[in-house]
């Protein structure tokens, strides 16, 4: 039998325990599982605090991750082993990890953040791409220990560490291979408009001689671009639009002694 109370003690009806023979919970939302494995499912607590599953609920011959919801957003992680007759989970108040983002004590590049929660022998799991530069904020996680890879996708990750007991704010500086210099410009075609079109992107590479790489896109617009937290070494900036159908010829430029670039396409066939 599995009960959940609150921290005085007291039973919590209707909250929903989420229950997997392996991982695959999701940190963020209503922790519904993301990955299935090979039982995986739901129940509700009843007014004693219960839990009540369906007919193919959890079977008594191993181990299940719980991850366990209240009404009101709490949160806690769990597990349940057919060696235990009796269990119960204390639901926990939600936590909310607010982290201030520095590249090189500067401003990031759009970055993404993958890691894990574990507590009391249960995991759940969180991604997120961040498209601005100065925080990643994170509401309604559970408590236990955090383990968080932050970085740009090309390049190895920092590794955030920390014990989620509380609502959490930090800085974190995450290592990168780039540094304070922003390179930006337009890809123009031959006549000089813009580059644009929703449908088919025009795509911006920039490769440097410290290894760092960076893709991104041009405003569908504008044909505008910019990369931010570049290395002051040199690098080397080139475009294609329409599928590698029109391209700009490579051009040498140095970080922090480059204007404002235009990369002029040419026809490839």
């Amino acid at each position: 039998m599995l009960f959940v109370t609150d921290s005085r003690g007291n039973p919590v009806p209707d909250a929903k325990v989420f229950w997997a023979s392996g991982s695959g919970f999701a940190c963020q939302g209503s922790g519904r599982i993301i990955s299935i494995y090979d039982l995986s499912g739901e129940g509700t607590t009843d007014a004693t605090g219960q839990a009540r599953f369906r007919a193919d609920g959890p079977r008594m011959g191993g181990s299940y991750r719980l991850l366990v919801v209240g009404r009101g957003g709490e949160k806690t992680l769990s597990s349940l082993s057919a060696g235990e007759k009796k269990q119960t989970v204390v639901l926990q108040p939600a936590v909310r990890m607010d982290l201030a983002l520095r590249c090189q004590g500067g401003t990031c590049p759009p970055v993404a953040a993958r890691g894990v929660i574990v507590r009391d022998g249960s995991e759940c799991e969180l991604s997120t791409t961040l498209a601005n530069d100065e925080r990643l904020t994170l509401t309604g996680l559970p408590e236990g220990e955090l383990a968080l890879r932050i970085g740009l996708e090309t390049e190895p990750p920092t590794v955030f560490k920390t014990s989620l007991v509380s609502d959490l704010s930090a800085t974190v500086d995450i290592a990168t291979l780039g540094g304070a210099q922003v390179l930006s410009g337009r890809v123009l075609f031959p006549d000089g408009a813009p580059a644009t079109g929703a449908i088919t992107p025009t795509t911006v590479m920039l490769a440097c001689t410290n290894g760092q790489r960076r893709l991104d896109y041009a405003d569908a617009t504008t044909g505008a671009f910019e990369f931010r937290a570049v290395a002051a070494v040199p690098c080397t900036i080139s475009a294609e639009h329409g599928g590698g159908r029109w391209r700009s010829a490579p051009i040498q430029v140095f970080p922090g002694k480059t204007s404002a670039l235009a990369l002029i396409l040419a026809e490839t066939r």
